[in-house]
């Protein structure tokens, strides 16, 4: 399990709103994967980092593009 800011949620956040729903919980996924290889340390920087990587990732935009 990961913890979180009070920032770093709104981030995750606002990354995922032009997500159709049903991606939504796999850029989750995704991210907090990302963010659970640093072992719990990370800041907003890489939250960021993270979320944008989820975005780019082929199992989000696969679907997202709706293909």
């Amino acid at each position: 399990m990961i913890s979180l800011s009070d920032a770093e949620p709104d981030v995750v956040c606002r990354m995922a709103r032009d997500l159709p729903l049903e991606k939504r919980g796999v850029y989750l996924e995704r991210t907090a994967a990302i963010l659970q290889r640093r072992a719990g340390r990370h800041d907003i920087g890489d939250v960021i980092t993270a979320a944008e990587a989820s975005l780019r990732s082929p199992q989000v935009r696969h679907t997202a593009a709706g293909i």
